[in-house]
């Protein structure tokens, strides 16, 4: 993060007309690093920035115009300026434009070209990209239905921090879809996306232990990813229908039981997790 002096350096040079000064100015306004946040004053950096050129800062002002943060949401705009960065090769703006006509915003919905777009993006090395993109081919979106061809690209995805990606793969392994079963990746793949906290993955990863495929049978493990993910998903027990902490407590002694609850008192995620945006408006620019 800047210090309060570089960043009055920083102004400086962005009311000198150093357009990619005027990009981290609109950053530092977006983020609240290290000034107090201001999305109006966000977009007016940004604005300047992307007047002169500046793929990055196109980027993010179209950000804020699909979200309507700092300004009046107005898909026309958000699009030109996608389209203004992705002429210039911005995989992230290649990546959002994709979604517009994936999703059809302001244009008429094609998947073909949000393919097209996307895989772009994807080759370029954009883990949202790379998600999306097995997405894309997991259900023949756009494209012919390739389910290896998923998997290929959610691995990519899940290897740069994608949770959901992470996930998906996690899925794959267990079920034998795309991919040959195996159960010790299942388990490997649900871990990495339990540990940033998403709780599906934190469930599932707990059946694993409890049935002992893919891990060391482990009730104690099986107890405290159950108890995380119930925290985490808030889910609500249906009538008549056990926890599973419940269930797996009866073959417990109070020593596991206290050990697996204080093993999910201490746990923390291990980080924000990286789920597949539709407009990334809170992401740092990076160029």
């Amino acid at each position: 993060m800047l210090s309060l002096s570089e960043f009055e350096a920083l102004k400086k040079r962005g009311h000198a007309g150093d357009a990619e000064a005027q990009r981290r100015l609109g950053d530092c306004y977006m983020m609240g690093e290290p000034i107090t946040k201001d999305f109006k004053t966000a977009a007016a950096w940004y604005q300047k920035a992307a007047d002169s050129g500046h793929a990055g800062a196109q980027k993010c002002l179209g950000n804020m115009y699909a979200n309507g943060v700092g300004v009046a949401q107005n898909y026309s705009k958000a699009f030109a300026l996608y389209e203004a960065a992705a002429n210039q090769n911005h995989p992230k703006a290649i990546f959002n434009l994709s979604l517009m006509y994936q999703i059809g915003h302001h244009v008429d919905r094609d998947y073909q070209k949000a393919y097209e777009l996307c895989r772009k993006s994807a080759e370029m090395g954009y883990a949202s990209a790379e998600f999306n993109l097995g997405l894309l081919y997991y259900n023949g979106t756009g494209c012919r239905q390739n389910r290896e061809e998923a998997v290929k690209w959610y691995r990519r995805a899940a290897k740069q921090g994608n949770v959901t990606a992470q996930l998906n793969i996690a899925m794959a392994y267990e079920h034998g879809d795309g991919i040959a079963q195996n159960f010790k990746e299942a388990a490997y793949w649900y871990e990495k996306a339990a540990d940033y906290g998403d709780y599906f993955a934190q469930e599932h990863l707990a059946r694993l232990y409890a049935e002992g495929r893919g891990v060391e049978h482990d009730i104690v493990m099986a107890y405290k990813w159950y108890r995380l993910a119930r925290k985490r998903s808030a889910a609500v027990i249906p009538p008549g229908e056990l926890d599973p902490c419940s269930n797996l407590a009866v073959l417990m002694t109070p020593e596991q039981i206290k050990q697996a609850e204080e093993m999910a008192n201490a746990w923390s995620p291990a980080g924000s997790k990286t789920l597949l945006p539709i407009f990334q408006v809170q992401e740092k620019a990076t160029g």
